[in-house]
């Protein structure tokens, strides 16, 4: 794990009616990979938050900036980050997380599954890879799509990359369940379904039902976070 770095608040935005997302400066640069995150220091307290970072890492390998997303709750980490940060505000940042998402060069078929805040990373993977993406992305409503606007325009402009929303507190609940990852599955990967990449990111309960399924449906190839 990296040192801790200094960071300022450049800029904070409303993403949806609960999530707000934060642009870092960082006083030095830091290296880190695609589906890492940041342990975020709160200035004067004993307060630390982890927040995935959706910005992509640069081809250089120094980042003097960061973008990250956090969904609002009574964690007191995330509650200061919602109601007490502002522009200007100064934090500590630290590189975290093992779970690496590389752009590679391979063709295997990619299969994406996220629930609420989990989205943010999954935006990092497109641009080196030419693999065919599909991304299966869970929410309660659908004003909490995160990003839903760059997803749309990622299915415009990357023709091997699609997505599908599963709504699940909406008059039409859905529910990501076994006979749907199956029909995904073929969908991504009609020739053979089970040789698929598959990277999981939610709520502990919903990473660990799908990772069941995944396995029961013969997919070995599966990389996980769960939310703590």
């Amino acid at each position: 794990m990296s040192n801790p770095v200094t960071a300022i608040v450049k800029n904070i935005s409303n993403a949806t009616p609960t999530v707000k997302t934060f642009s870092l400066g960082l006083a030095s640069p830091i290296v880190f990979r695609a589906g890492q995150w940041i342990d975020l220091f709160i200035p004067g307290t004993s307060l630390i938050g982890g927040y995935s970072i959706y910005t992509c890492p640069p081809k250089s390998g120094l980042a003097l900036d960061i973008d990250i997303a956090v969904k609002y709750s009574n964690h007191p980490a995330t509650k200061w980050m919602h109601t007490n940060c502002a522009e200007g505000s100064k934090c500590s940042v630290q590189v975290g997380g093992n779970v690496i998402l590389e752009s590679s060069t391979t063709s295997k078929p990619t299969l994406f599954i996220a629930g609420g805040i989990g989205i943010s990373m999954i935006q990092l993977l497109l641009r080196d890879s030419e693999a065919k993406v599909l991304l299966m992305y869970s929410s309660r409503t659908n004003s909490e799509l995160l990003f839903k606007n760059n997803l749309n325009q990622l299915a415009v402009t990357h023709q091997r990359f699609s997505w599908t929303p599963v709504i699940s507190r909406e008059e039409e609940m859905e529910r990501i369940t076994k006979e749907s990852l199956n029909a995904v599955l073929k969908r991504l990967n009609p020739v053979n379904s089970v040789d698929t990449r598959t990277f999981l990111c939610g709520p502990p309960s919903m990473v660990d039902q799908v990772d069941i399924y995944l396995r029961q449906l013969g997919v070995v190839d599966i990389s996980f976070e769960r939310w703590w």
